[in-house]
């Protein structure tokens, strides 16, 4: 889940040693992303393994497919031992394993770039303590049951339609049952909100005695069982903007309806995690539902998961300026599109949620991530919060006009925060969970017509037309930036290349051939000849990484069967390299195969906007 690039450099041989390790990842604002591909080179089969190894840094937050224990050496070293756990707790002869972590910079390396062993390991050494080998018995595989079948056509409006099926699957909640599209799946996480709520880190000094909350609903945000602001509030924002901005689209497909209930699925939440006094002001706002470290210590289905699941909330004095203005964007858009199709009490209640939840982002000032640092292991705050302060207040600029109010002040706090905060974009990167310059930039542009900000959106948009400052273009035409959800990068990017050319320009056609070309290239018209929408067109990923949806344990979690389950609509990490042919369907591969409701988000509205195209509007 860590949602990061990543490079990989082989480190030496390590003598004598059952174990190969590779050395990949990525280095950050004072941190990085550690990625190591273990492969057991012992020619018998491992029942355990363990890889030990100093380093200047420190590991922050639990890593994935490991558990690792330290010890302080002295001089700003210490000694790691990472022990493989759950799906990589094994290793077969000749196989591998990819585990990683999150870690924080004891000695600078730099804040971009590709993570090399050097740098991780600094002037340290590196040793791999090795376990006996043993022979495992072999699995016993558990039976496929076949699902029933959708539907397995061509077209922007079945690949629409399935796209929202994924969101159903991924509802938490109590699911109606009369109305519920998706056998496999039913009610979740009915206590959350009753298992403790902390204000900042989950920790007794910050626990809420008497504090009970009705947390239930949201989504799960990707194939596990944690409910997280930052990914879920952009979510929202992206797919209430898909059906503003291309309304024929959704018309011409029949999806207006189903858009409508997934954006409220999650609106409804977010009206839930929002605590305000007798007044309306903001108290506090629920970040994070769900102990994650927990949760992906299972590989279970959530309906028969019992663990706590905790809340964690920013509030004044633990703020999280971010997660608060992003999820106002969420209310503050959500109200424009219930607005528009006659739901006017609901938009209200969004919009005057909205409006107290950005006056708590905007007056108590902080990056989330800081308040409740375990989300730095997931979702952490990479650019900071003045974007989402812009973001928010381009949308309460356009929700208050939607209302029939004046939306100016607005509209000036996110002139002013984009041009003395932002500055400008990043033409390599694009608009996601984490940062929201780029949609706040649309947004300007088209409001205010700033001759700066469209220079800003078009020298962008113009680098992922050409493929340059940092947008790589394969053989096959996908735009790539980042091994992780490569496919959702360039759907986001996508969708605001859409808006840009319905409302502002689209010179000789290259914004909207952009937003096309990259869509057909996910529905399967790449070397490959492959979809990688799940349950869609031809050669369509099987094994997408989903609890749920792979009907196994940890058992039959290699098993290298399909999922039991096939999660209809479910977007696909993608190629993990500028190679139209770096994608496996595997299971295991959380990097690649791993499906997110952000990523879904973007690629729902391109899909509305290719559909509006198509159909002549």
């Amino acid at each position: 889940m860590p949602l990061t690039s990543a490079a990989s450099l082989i480190s030496p041989l390590l003598e004598n040693s059952p174990l190969t390790v590779e050395v990949g990842g990525s280095r950050w604002w004072g941190g990085f992303t550690a990625e190591l591909k273990i492969t057991n080179s012992s020619g018998k089969d491992l029942q355990s393994w363990s890889y030990t190894f100093d380093s200047p840094h420190s590991i922050s937050g639990a890593p994935w497919g490991a558990t690792v224990t330290s010890t302080a050496l002295g001089n700003g070293i210490s000694r790691y031992t990472l022990s493989g756990a759950g799906w990589a707790a094994a290793l077969k002869a000749g196989a591998s394993v990819s585990v990683g972590f999150n870690g924080s910079q004891g000695s600078s390396i730099g804040n971009d770039g590709a993570l090399t062993s050097a740098q991780l390991f600094g002037n340290s050494s590196s040793t791999v303590l090795p376990t006996p080998p043993v022979v495992t018995p072999p699995v016993v595989t558990p039976p496929v049951v076949t699902p029933p079948v959708v539907g397995n056509g061509t077209g922007y409006a079945e690949a629409l339609e399935k796209s929202f099926l994924f969101y159903e699957a991924n509802r938490s909640g109590d699911l109606d049952e009369a109305t519920n599209r998706v056998p496999w799946r039913g009610d979740s996480g009915l206590n959350d909100g009753r298992d403790g709520v902390y204000f900042g880190d989950r920790n007794g000094a910050n626990l809420q005695l008497g504090l009970s909350l009705n947390l239930t609903g949201g989504y799960h945000d990707a194939g596990d069982h944690g409910k997280f602001g930052m990914p879920l509030a952009s979510t929202i924002s992206s797919l209430a903007w898909g059906g503003i901005a291309f309304k024929e689209g959704y018309n011409a497909t029949g999806q207006l309806d189903e858009l409508l209930a997934a954006v409220k699925w999650g609106t409804d939440y977010l009206l839930k995690a929002h605590g305000t006094d007798a007044a309306g002001n903001t108290s506090f706002f629920v970040a994070q539902v769900g102990d994650v470290a927990a949760d992906h210590a299972l590989w279970s289905a959530p309906e028969s998961q019992t663990i706590a699941r905790p809340a964690m909330a920013v509030t004044a004095q633990k703020p999280g300026s971010d997660v608060s203005a992003a999820s106002a964007a969420a209310l503050a858009s959500a109200s424009i599109l219930f607005r528009e199709n006659g739901s006017i009490a609901y938009a209200d209640e969004l919009l005057r949620n909205a409006m107290s939840l950005y006056r708590f982002a905007d007056t108590y000032r902080g990056k989330y991530s800081n308040s409740i640092t375990e989300v730095q292991s997931y979702y952490n705050s990479w650019s900071g919060y003045e974007d989402e302060l812009s973001y928010g207040a381009a949308w309460l600029a356009r929700a208050t006009e939607a209302a029939g109010g004046d939306g100016s002040a607005y509209r000036q706090k996110a002139l002013q925060l984009y041009n003395t905060e932002i500055g400008g974009l990043s033409n390599g990167w694009t608009h996601n969970w984490d940062d929201s310059s780029y949609g706040a930039a649309v947004l300007l542009a088209e409001d205010t017509g700033n001759a700066k900000i469209r220079g800003d959106v078009e020298g962008w948009l113009n680098s992922w037309v050409n493929g340059s400052n940092g947008v790589q273009i394969t053989s096959g035409g996908l735009r790539f930036i980042s091994q992780w959800g490569s496919l959702r990068y360039a759907a986001n990017t996508a969708m605001l290349a859409g808006v840009y050319a319905d409302s502002v320009t689209d010179p000789n056609g290259a914004y909207s051939q952009l937003a096309t070309d990259t869509i057909d290239y996910i529905l399967g018209d790449n070397p490959r000849n492959s979809s990688y929408l799940v349950g869609y067109g031809d050669n369509s990923p099987q094994q997408p990484h989903h609890r749920a949806a792979s009907g196994v344990g940890w058992d039959g979690f290699r098993n290298g069967l399909p999922n039991e389950n096939i999660l209809y609509g479910a977007l696909v990490g993608g190629p993990s390299q500028a190679n139209d042919f770096a994608y496996a369907d595997v299971r295991s591969d959380y990097i690649a195969n791993e499906v997110a409701i952000d990523y879904n988000s973007g690629f729902t509205g391109a899909l509305a906007f290719a559909a509006q195209r198509s159909a002549g509007f």
